[in-house]
C-alpha cells in the first residue's frame, strides 16, 4: 500500500453531533486494499459537532484531516471572498481532495457496507468508460425506512428529466479529474444545490452506474438543511439551479430543450406535492409566479 491515498472521502458537516460518530465509524470500518484520506469540513456548527470530530485519530488505512478555520466564521452567510468568487464548504473541501476518487459523504448519513469503497473503486479501475458510481440507499425518516430500488446505467436525460436519479450523494464516488476547472465554475454563481450540480458535472464528463447493492443510510430529519427549508423556498431553488444551469457554461448541451424539461419535471413535483400534502393553492400561484419572473429574464 502506498502512501499516496487512491479515494478521498469528502466529509461536510454541519451540527451534526448526534450522527457524526456513526458516520466517521461507518468510514473507519471500511474494508480496502488502498489508502483513503477523510477530509472534513465543519460548517462552523454551534453544537459539539467539532469536538466530536477531533476525538477520532487516523489508523493505517485511513487518514483524517480536519480543515481549520478562522473562528466566528460563517460560511453560510458570508460566501463572497474579496475577488466576489463564492467560496462555501463545499467547495473548500473539495479544492483539498488529492486522492484518484472522490466519495461524497455528509455527517448525518452512513455506511452500512463496510466494502463500499472497494466496490466502487474495483468498478471504475475496470472500467475506465465511466466516471462515477452511485449504489442503493436505505432512507430513515424519522421511523419509516424505504430502500431505493435503482440498477443499471446513468446519464444526463435521467438528470433533467428527473427519471430513475437517486440523489442521495453519500452514495456518489467519481474520478478526481478536471475538478479544479468545476470548482472554479462553482464560484461564479451562489448555486443553491451543489451536490445536485456536482452530480450534473459527473453526467457530462461521462457514463455513471448504480450498483444494485445497499451501501448507505440517508437520513431525512428536522434539522437537516434540505427539511429545514419550507416547501415554497424549495421550489424556488429549483427554478434558480436549472436556470443558473442554462445560463452556466458547465455544459453547453443543457439547452432549451433540456431546460423545458427540466421545468416540466419542477411543475410535476408542485402537483404532486399539492396532492399529497394539500398545500394552500396560494404557495402555487407564488410559485408559478416566481417562475414567470425568472423566464422573463432568461430570453
Amino acid at each position: 500500500m502506498t502512501d499516496k491515498p487512491l479515494v478521498s472521502v469528502r466529509l461536510m458537516v454541519y451540527n451534526n453531533q448526534s450522527f457524526i460518530s456513526q458516520c466517521i465509524e461507518s468510514i473507519l470500518a471500511q474494508k480496502t486494499n488502498f489508502l483513503v484520506e477523510v477530509i472534513i469540513g465543519d460548517d462552523f456548527s454551534s453544537d459539539n459537532s467539532l469536538e466530536i470530530i477531533n476525538s477520532y485519530k487516523s489508523t493505517n488505512n485511513v487518514k483524517i484531516k480536519v480543515l481549520k478555520r478562522p473562528l466566528n466564521g460563517e460560511y453560510w452567510n458570508k460566501r463572497k471572498s474579496k475577488d466576489g468568487s463564492v467560496k462555501t464548504n463545499f467547495i473548500d473541501i473539495l479544492e483539498n481532495c488529492k486522492g484518484k476518487y472522490i466519495a461524497l459523504l455528509d455527517g448525518d448519513d452512513y455506511w452500512i457496507d463496510s466494502n463500499k469503497l472497494q466496490k466502487q473503486v474495483d468498478f471504475l479501475e475496470k472500467n475506465n468508460d465511466y466516471f462515477f458510481v452511485s449504489a442503493n440507499s436505505e432512507v430513515l425518516n424519522n421511523n419509516n425506512i424505504y430502500r431505493t430500488n435503482l440498477e443499471g446505467d446513468l446519464d444526463l436525460e435521467d438528470f433533467i428529466t428527473g427519471n430513475k436519479l437517486g440523489r442521495q450523494t453519500s452514495a456518489f464516488l467519481f474520478r478526481n479529474d478536471g475538478v479544479a476547472c468545476f470548482i472554479e465554475s462553482l464560484k461564479r454563481y451562489n448555486w443553491p444545490f451543489n451536490d445536485l450540480l456536482l452530480i450534473f458535472w459527473c453526467m457530462t464528463k461521462g457514463k455513471g452506474r448504480v450498483l444494485d447493492d445497499l451501501m448507505v443510510c440517508y437520513r431525512i430529519h428536522e434539522n437537516g438543511i434540505w427539511t429545514s427549508t419550507n416547501q415554497e423556498q424549495r421550489f424556488k431553488n429549483f427554478i434558480i439551479f436549472y436556470s443558473l444551469l442554462f445560463k452556466s457554461e458547465i455544459n453547453k448541451s443543457y439547452n432549451i430543450s433540456s431546460f423545458n424539461k427540466s421545468i416540466d419535471w419542477i411543475i410535476r413535483q408542485i402537483k404532486v406535492v399539492n396532492q399529497t400534502t394539500k398545500i394552500h393553492k396560494n404557495i402555487s400561484r407564488k410559485i408559478l409566479s416566481y417562475f414567470k419572473n425568472i423566464l422573463k429574464t432568461k430570453s
